[in-house]
């Protein structure tokens, strides 16, 4: 029998809801050292990277979000027996009571700079024609398409740099703290701006950037509110975000 961890909070007196986990069984709670263990037992020798699995994983973790302060975990996050998990809540007590407190009343907004309509136009290279001709004039053709791709990519980045110091100006005291990272939206290289916003601030939080971005050129989405997936770090001080499926922030994380 092998247990899947989604998430960790503090102990409440506050009810916990009746949850279906990934392939469907009870979600059960694991208490130790003041905090506590979102839990399910996995019906299958293996964990798989099938899509409604998870998005049943973050359907448990958003909805012990939307009552209370949580950790979200790698999914993956799988232990023998559930003596371990007491151990790990035990063990890290310290750790977890610190960054709860960080994230307290916090949830998380993103914002996707899209990639310009100029690199959308521009091919990947490729060194094989659909004829598979290799001769010099395709060559020629590679290597201008590989010059042309990049310039447009160095380009893109000194204007995304631009548009994530206006983002931030514009968006200045709505937010607790921000990071960036670049990521693919349809194959090419996409930004991503994150927020940790508290939650009486989500409001005024998408009310200024509807104000200040509705009618501007770039091409911006706006995405959340979202458990704070990245602003969770592993125990090593770096990121552990890692999409899954393009476009949704999904549970990475600690451990």
């Amino acid at each position: 029998m092998q247990y899947l961890l989604y998430c960790i909070f503090e102990n409440s007196r506050r009810r916990l809801e009746s949850l279906h986990g990934v392939d469907d069984p009870r979600v059960f709670f694991v208490t130790g050292s003041h905090l506590t263990a979102a839990v399910s037992r996995l019906n299958s020798p293996a964990l798989s990277l099938d899509v409604s699995h998870i998005l049943a994983y973050e359907k448990v973790i958003a909805s012990l979000h939307r009552e209370r302060t949580v950790i979200p975990m790698r999914y993956g996050c799988l232990f023998e027996k559930e003596a371990q998990i007491v151990r790990l809540l035990g063990e890290r007590h310290q750790e977890y009571g610190t960054l709860l407190r960080e994230l307290e009343g916090c949830v998380e907004m993103g914002i996707r700079i899209l990639p310009t309509e100029v690199l959308l136009t521009i091919p990947a290279p490729s060194l094989y024609s659909s004829r598979l001709s290799s001769d010099y004039s395709s060559g020629k053709a590679y290597l201008a398409r590989k010059r042309d791709r990049y310039a447009a990519m160095d380009q893109m980045s000194l204007q995304h740099a631009r548009i994530v110091e206006k983002i931030r100006r514009t968006l200045a005291g709505l937010f607790v703290r921000s990071t960036s990272e670049f990521s693919s939206w349809g194959g090419s290289p996409a930004q991503s701006l994150c927020f940790l916003v508290t939650r009486n601030s989500v409001a005024r939080f998408k009310k200024a950037f509807r104000h200040n971005y509705a009618d501007d050129s770039t091409r911006l989405l706006l995405t959340g509110p979202w458990p704070p997936y990245n602003f969770v770090t592993a125990s090593n001080g770096s990121p552990a975000l890692k999409e899954i499926i393009p476009g949704r922030p999904l549970p990475p994380w600690i451990v």
